[in-house]
């Protein structure tokens, strides 16, 4: 059941200009799965989104978010998010997640290596 009030947005894929693929926008979805546009310097007519959506990097502490870093490559995400947990000056657990929002993966502190949801080692 999705909340009845916006209370929270997150981007979930970039806008281009059609023509030049200059960045002119994102594509933001809020916690009710209302989608809207975010201008950076007003509305565009003739623009695209790119197929792939910005998976993201959660860095949680306990129930509290203590950050996000969002991302079209996965890849960068989880090298980003090892570096954080391994990092002696950091606390927190980094948890990727799809462009839905669903968890992909999550760092094990224990094993030094990511462990995707379906329980294999990625």
């Amino acid at each position: 059941m999705q909340p009845s009030t916006r209370e929270h947005a997150r981007a979930i894929n970039r806008i281009l200009d059609a023509e030049t693929r200059e960045l002119v926008g994102w594509l933001y979805e809020w916690n009710d799965g209302t989608q809207m546009p975010c201008w950076k310097d007003g509305p565009r007519s003739n623009v695209i989104m790119p197929e792939a959506c910005m998976s993201e990097l959660r860095i949680m502490d306990g129930s509290r978010t203590l950050g996000s870093i969002f991302a079209t490559s996965e890849t960068l995400l989880r090298i980003v998010g090892a570096a954080f947990t391994r990092d002696k000056t950091t606390t927190g657990m980094a948890t990727l997640c799809d462009p839905r929002g669903n968890v992909v993966a999550s760092f094990d502190v224990w094993t030094d290596e990511w462990k995707d949801a379906d329980g294999n080692i990625g």
